[in-house]
């Protein structure tokens, strides 16, 4: 059954003050039919107008070999993609692009209209992209149509911060590039439900050093580049296949089992058709790859062998291209998904996907808003805090992930059902409760949280890795997307305030709270004690696991000086160590 998307979702973005008004909105309400997805999927709208939802489901993706799929049609699904290649520009004038639009059936004709005035374009429009091997077109008649070059406008002034928000970083944006018109065969005009945009760096933002570890990955300080021919990654978020095993062995085949999650940036857009279809809307999704706690809902298991991993990787989260992806609203969601929202729908706090109902008082990323206790029995809602953005992950969220005790999460509540979503209340008085639920009923169902405060984990190592299709990621590129994920872990000045994770892409070094440590440095071997370095300290520890060829290594948890991953550690991983060995509080020869 197809149903329009709720009116709450429809307004969000005139409701919402967190949302930058910077592009003309692209998707009418009338437009917004979508099959399948439940208000609770549904946690904002981008710049664009389009609505963010999660493709993350209640039961955890347990078998790399069964990719997530939301159809549960056998016929083949036909999809259409788009790409900038390069997908970023410095500001300098000089670099360029040119915009490929990838179809598998026949069309008459492509066209590129509304070109942003940033952008220089190669002519006036509308733009015709060409498919016959003239021009940019790189091959006639593959069914890739291409327009180009563009280059920036430098009489454009580049804002100074990501998507125009202080918390997010500087040096880096996007723009719209235009809409994309396509002319069937019959005569009538489709589109894409995600029109192309492209990456801008400011030309005085310093690249990092990169360096390629073999003929499909390269690295830098604080990102991986996988380069593939599958498209993996955008295939996972549409339900077309994509298996997410294949980037992980790759990586590691090259680098330590030091991972707890991944964060996969899509660099290419693809789309089913028609554009409404439900899976076009997933502006992310997360795979748990292993539970290793009671408490939340979530059977325990343990399929990080299938993912190349030794027991270390926990989860991985899929972000969509470009500004629907790199939101802190969508990462950090997917990323609440290792945990939450998993408990027994009996218990009246979630839908069964995965999210917590809009109506309740939950105050997540992943759903409900938070409500302020007026102290006579009635609520007032707060929509600053809950789905759409937060500055905290919420007392519920940190119970699930065992940074809090029970005793700590207050009594949780839901509102009738019958009466107008939350978007439509903000600020009112709640006093239509039908349901109360207390984390005494939580453990009823599941038992208490293990482990708790005192041993939970608390440290966490997040890789963020950037697919490229049939090409390695030009330096602009590696510089814009290692800029993003450097910042995701970024200090925040202690006078400064909580930030706010929205339509931006802020630190979260204090949302979690509690203790909580999250860093993006890409390790590689033989930095045993993860302080940037490789010393005599590091030295100590390839002593006592070096065994020789074809001998297992004499001590446990040797696989960062198994440089050759052979299962030994011999003169060869000896060699390797050499390579990086450069003292105490300096940067290893070997590493980016």
């Amino acid at each position: 059954m197809r149903r329009t998307i709720a009116l709450s979702v429809v307004l969000w973005a005139l409701i919402a003050p967190s949302v930058p008004a910077t592009e003309p909105t692209l998707l009418s309400p009338t437009d917004a039919s979508v099959a399948g997805l439940s208000d609770e999927q549904i946690f904002g709208i981008d710049r664009h107008g389009v609505p963010l939802a999660s493709g993350t489901v209640t039961m955890p993706d347990a078998s790399p070999s069964l990719p997530f799929m939301m159809s549960t049609d056998d016929s083949p699904v036909e999809t259409r993609g788009w790409e900038c290649v390069p997908g970023v520009i410095r500001d300098d004038g000089v670099e360029i692009f040119r915009l490929e639009v990838r179809l598998t059936t026949p069309v008459q004709a492509v066209t590129l209209t509304g070109v942003s005035g940033a952008l220089i374009a190669p002519d006036s429009t509308p733009l015709e992209l060409r498919d016959d091997g003239q021009g940019e077109d790189v091959t006639a008649n593959d069914g890739v149509f291409t327009t180009g070059p563009f280059r920036y406008n430098t009489a454009a002034p580049l804002p100074t911060y990501y998507l125009n928000d202080p918390s997010s970083p500087a040096g880096v944006n996007i723009i719209a590039v235009g809409q994309v018109a396509i002319e069937e065969t019959s005569g009538a005009t489709t589109r894409f439900l995600i029109h192309p945009s492209v990456g801008i760096v400011d030309s005085a933002l310093p690249a990092p050093s990169i360096n390629t570890l073999s003929d499909d990955v390269q690295i830098s300080q604080n990102l991986i580049n996988v380069r593939t021919a599958t498209r993996a990654t955008q295939a996972y978020l549409r339900g077309t296949g994509g298996n997410l095993s294949g980037l992980t062995t790759t990586i590691y085949a090259r680098l330590p089992d030091v991972i707890d999650m991944f964060l996969f940036f899509s660099t290419y857009k693809i789309e089913r058709v028609p554009y409404a279809e439900p899976e076009n809307f997933f502006a992310g999704s997360h795979t748990s790859v292993q539970v290793n706690f009671t408490g939340t809902g979530q059977p325990m298991f343990d399929n990080s062998a299938a993912y190349g991993s030794a027991g270390t990787l926990s989860g991985m989260n899929v972000l969509d291209a470009y500004d629907r992806g790199a939101l802190s609203v969508t990462a950090v969601h997917e990323m609440l998904h290792q945990w939450a929202a998993y408990l027994n729908s009996a218990i009246g706090l979630t839908d069964g996907t995965g999210h917590f109902l809009a109506r309740s008082s939950v105050g997540s990323l992943v759903g409900g808003q938070q409500w302020l206790d007026n102290g006579d029995g009635t609520f007032t809602l707060n929509c600053e805090e809950g789905r759409n953005a937060a500055h905290a992950a919420s007392p519920l969220d940190r119970y699930l992930m065992g940074l809090i005790e029970g005793n700590d999460v207050p009594t949780l509540h839901v509102y009738d059902p019958t009466s107008p979503p939350p978007l439509l209340r903000c600020g009112e008085i709640i006093d239509d409760i039908v349901r109360t639920v207390t984390v005494k009923y939580i453990q009823e169902f599941h038992g208490p949280r293990w482990p708790g405060p005192a041993t939970a984990k608390r440290d966490f190592r997040l890789a963020f890795v950037a697919e490229s299709h049939n090409r390695w990621l030009t330096t602009t590129e590696m510089t814009y997307y290692d800029t993003l994920a450097r910042h995701f872990a970024a200090a925040v000045p202690p006078e400064s305030p909580d930030p706010y994770v929205s339509i931006n892409w802020a630190p979260i070094t204090r949302f979690f709270g509690e203790g909580t440590s999250w860093r993006t440095e890409i390790i590689r071997y033989h930095d045993t004690d993860q302080d940037g370095d490789v010393d005599l300290s590091d030295f100590e520890v390839f002593q006592t696991c070096f065994n020789g060829p074809n001998r297992p290594p004499r001590a446990t948890n040797c696989d960062r000086v198994d440089e050759d991953q052979d299962g030994d550690v011999d003169q060869t991983d000896f060699a390797g160590f050499l390579a990086c060995f450069n003292g105490p509080n300096r940067p290893p020869k070997c590493a980016p």
